[in-house]
């Protein structure tokens, strides 16, 4: 759900595309541009500890939430499949160790320190974890290029 406009929240000045490779669940940042465009809204700031899914959080340096966009998992490693059987069409398998690229658009807002990766963490099997979503990876939006 995206919220509109609050009092007191972060003024913008256009956004940030930010364009990500990954192998498995290992994301690593190629660059982050500032353009000139609209960036998506924000989802809900609060009310995240314990969910699942995938979403990206601008934060500020003390680590609270400025924007939030919620979207699908661009690192999901399984992939539909069609089965032959006609009660079942469509099935989810594992797609051997994914990797591929993706891009974020987030705005470029006042007080802004870094983009964190919300999402399930990998497990021994390659696969996504059950539990809820962690931070899988943090990157600076000063122009900075390794993750912590």
């Amino acid at each position: 759900m995206s919220e509109g406009p609050r009092s007191g929240a972060p003024r913008g000045r256009g956004a940030v595309r930010l364009r990500f490779t990954y192998e498995g669940r290992r994301p690593r940042l190629l660059s982050a541009d500032r353009v000139d465009m609209p960036a998506p809204p924000t989802d809900e700031l609060d009310g995240y500890e314990g969910r699942r899914g995938f979403w990206v959080e601008v934060r500020d340096p003390g680590g609270r939430t400025l924007h939030r966009r919620v979207m699908a998992d661009p690192m999901d490693p399984t992939v539909e499949v069609f089965s032959a059987a006609p009660e079942a069409t469509l099935r989810r398998v594992r797609a051997g160790r994914p990797r591929g690229a993706f891009t974020v658009v987030v705005p470029d807002l006042d007080g802004a320190d870094h983009l964190a990766l919300m999402g399930a963490p990998e497990g021994l099997d390659g696969l996504r974890t059950a539990g809820a979503s962690a931070e899988l990876a943090r990157f600076p939006l000063g122009g900075g290029r390794e993750a912590s």
